[in-house]
């Protein structure tokens, strides 16, 4: 197995492997439904792959998400899906995607970024719980598994309330 990677922002031509990718490490279709419908139709985003040998080996998706609270409203940024080849986990890809779009995000000026995952594994990146932070997802307010990572962009008042993902992520939640 090749040591050399490649990081780059995902091209059209990424499009098939990136949804093949996602149903081998996921095992099923729900998280490559997920990327094709953000791509098909919602707000800005940012997907990056990560290559070896010039094939598709991982996959991160960055899109925007909205914070609806009491009379305020903002635009954040959510991470997910984020998939690797099972025979290139535990190298690091995952890692360094989700870095590099991190990068992006705060370049970008956007105050904060969602996830919904295993907290031991973001909680590397430094998200938190949600919850504590007055922003929920979903019908369970206080689920440890949706996280934020706040970015230093100065004292800012941030619009607390219900993260609206794309309706993808809400057919997902059903099935749960």
């Amino acid at each position: 197995m090749s040591r050399c990677l490649e990081f780059r922002e995902e091209t059209d031509a990424d499009f098939d492997a990136i949804a093949s990718l996602h149903d081998t490490a996921f095992g099923g279709g729900m998280e490559s439904r997920i990327v094709t419908c953000i791509r098909q139709g919602h707000r800005p985003y940012l997907s990056y792959v990560a290559l070896s040998d010039s094939r598709v080996c991982g996959h991160a998706l960055f899109s925007e998400v909205d914070v609806i609270g009491a009379g305020t409203s903002a635009i954040a940024v959510a991470l997910g899906p984020v998939a690797v080849l099972p025979a290139h986990q535990l190298q690091g890809i995952g890692t360094q995607l989700i870095r590099h779009g991190l990068k992006w995000c705060r370049e970008l000026h956007y105050d904060r970024c969602f996830v919904l995952g295993d907290p031991a594994y973001y909680g590397r990146f430094g998200f938190c719980q949600a919850f504590a932070s007055g922003c929920w997802f979903g019908t369970r307010r206080d689920r440890p598994a949706f996280q934020i990572l706040l970015f230093d962009q100065g004292p800012v008042d941030l619009p607390r309330g219900e993260v609206r993902y794309a309706p993808v992520f809400y057919e997902e939640e059903s099935v749960n």
